[in-house]
C-alpha cells in the first residue's frame, strides 16, 4: 500500500468543528472533503476519524487543493477540498492501514 493510493471512504466517519463531514476518498496521504464551502488552500484543519467500531482519533492536515464550484461543474468532480496529512498519531496510522487493507473501502481508479 502507497500513501497515494486511494480508497472510498466506507466505514469511515470525520467531524470537523464538531459537525459531521462527508469524506469522498481517503488514503494514507490525506483525504477528499466534501464541503459547499470549501476553507482557503493552504489552511490548517483538524479532524476526528472514526474506523468502524475503533474509539474516534485528531488528525490535522493542511487543504492541499480545492475544487470550486466552476471545477466542479467543468469536470463532474463534486465540490470540496483535499487534505495533506500532517499529523496522525502512530497507532492511528498503523489502524488506518489495517482499515483499508482488510476492505473498509474500495480502491479508487
Amino acid at each position: 500500500m502507497k500513501a497515494a493510493d486511494r480508497y472510498q471512504a466506507q466505514g469511515i466517519r470525520a467531524t470537523c468543528h464538531g459537525a459531521e463531514v462527508e469524506l469522498l476518498d481517503v488514503s494514507l496521504g490525506g483525504f477528499f472533503v466534501v464541503s459547499e464551502m470549501p476553507p482557503r488552500h493552504g489552511s490548517g484543519v483538524e479532524f476526528e476519524l472514526s474506523l468502524g467500531e475503533r474509539p474516534p482519533f485528531r488528525v490535522w492536515g493542511t487543504v492541499a487543493w480545492v475544487v470550486s464550484s466552476d471545477d466542479a461543474a467543468a469536470t463532474g468532480r463534486r465540490k470540496g477540498y483535499g487534505i495533506r496529512i500532517q499529523g496522525i498519531g502512530m497507532a492511528d496510522k498503523l489502524a488506518l492501514i489495517d482499515f483499508l487493507r482488510r476492505g473498509g473501502g474500495a480502491p479508487v481508479r
